[in-house]
């Protein structure tokens, strides 16, 4: 709320008009948690590409209980599953079609095109061709969607969370 209320402030708005994706930032900058991941601090070098590609719901975390906790978490090492990221992926119009139960990289690049109307932007993304069968973690995804493609800021949300799926330009 301090955030919003900051952001209104500083550009002479009502709250209702400051963007979610906006203050989602503000609160990362501040190293604040948008996703509960127990398994990712602040400190990660990849916490705020993980947070965001969280936020965006392509990637999601997983509840369970632990003791008398419930806890989220990201999973950072493991790899990402593809009959799950397919549904995610519907959100964005995205169709991944793969006969692989584990995401490869080569796969990951074929997303971040799908995500660009720049077909060429998986080729600014320099992966040795030796690793490009190779399953790619959840961590390492994360951060590649977030940096090359950048759905958190190219797809605002409202504030029920509802995706708008008129992508703006890219750039943060």
């Amino acid at each position: 709320a301090g955030a919003l209320a900051a952001l209104a402030a500083q550009h002479d708005k009502s709250p209702d008009e400051v963007a979610v994706r906006d203050v989602q930032d503000e609160l990362l900058n501040a190293k604040a948690y948008l996703m509960p991941y127990r398994d990712v601090l602040p400190d990660h070098p990849y916490f705020e590409a993980i947070q965001r590609i969280g936020a965006t719901g392509i990637l999601r975390g997983k509840g369970e209980t632990i003791g008398w906790e419930n806890v989220t978490r990201f999973f950072l090492d493991s790899t990402v599953n593809v009959e799950e990221l397919q549904e995610n992926l519907k959100d964005f119009n995205i169709i991944l079609s793969s006969d692989n139960e584990e995401l490869t990289y080569n796969e990951a690049l074929k997303i971040l095109n799908l995500f660009s109307s720049d077909q060429a932007l998986g080729n600014q993304v320099s992966i040795p061709e030796s690793n490009l069968n190779k399953a790619i973690t959840r961590a390492d995804f994360a951060r590649l969607l977030d940096e090359f493609a950048d759905p958190f800021h190219r797809f605002e949300v409202d504030y029920n969370g509802i995706l708008k799926l008129t992508a703006k330009p890219r750039g943060r």
